[in-house]
């Protein structure tokens, strides 16, 4: 996350919507600490992942006018984001790891798809893990309702320079995105299409976002 108090600008990280990249790009205009969910403190009480709405009652009490802040954040489609969480899962858990290195196959991504949330608990695990916990939430969830822009990463580019232009923040390098709609091999069933379309129906409507095809048996 990035918050500028000198060109009033927070940029949210939505987890797993490649938020992290244009992050790294728009670095310069950070000016206020953001650490690590454990290692928050009442002096520096912002943290990677935060929520919009708990960053914005935050700021409230710190008596920052949040309302005048340019706010920005991305969604990315389910179809893609999902899965890539998924296997970001598998390679970090440690009992999804022991499991493997065991020989055994960690959840199906049905079956860990089945025990998520588009809020609260979200995607599980510690809670320090912000990224887990907030990577399945549906956007509406994640905002809060106190983001002014809501952008989709396939479009994040172009999306941001525009608003850049029009709020007068400074230009910037932003990265291309292109691989944003990589989809995961192998975990995109009919019933996973399913769940996602049924529990995001929401963000799929309002960003048009399509379900991906599967070929009829011959």
């Amino acid at each position: 996350m990035i918050i500028s108090h000198r060109f009033k600008f927070i940029l949210y990280n939505n987890p797993l919507t490649g938020s992290s990249r244009i992050r790294n790009a728009l670095a310069f205009m950070q000016d206020e600490v953001v650490q690590p969910y454990h290692l928050r403190t009442p002096r520096n009480p912002f943290y990677t992942y935060m929520p919009p709405a708990e960053v914005a009652q935050t700021m409230e009490m710190k008596g920052l006018p949040y309302d005048e802040y340019v706010s920005i954040t991305c969604i990315r489609d389910p179809f893609t984001r999902l899965p890539a969480l998924y296997e970001r899962i598998k390679r970090t858990d440690r009992l999804w790891r022991f499991r493997q290195s065991a020989g055994l196959a960690p959840p199906h991504f049905v079956t860990w798809l089945n025990g998520t949330l588009p809020e609260g608990r979200g995607g599980g695990g510690a809670p320090h893990a912000r990224w887990r916990r907030c990577g399945t939430w549906a956007i509406d969830n994640w905002t809060g309702g106190k983001v002014r822009h809501v952008i989709k990463a396939e479009d994040a580019q172009s999306e941001i320079t525009r608003i850049f232009v029009e709020s007068d923040l400074p230009p910037a390098n932003l990265p291309a995105m292109d691989d944003i709609t990589r989809v995961t091999p192998g975990v995109m069933t009919r019933a996973a299409r399913k769940i996602i379309s049924e529990r995001y129906a929401d963000d799929i409507a309002k960003f048009g976002y399509t379900p991906p095809c599967f070929k009829r048996a011959a």
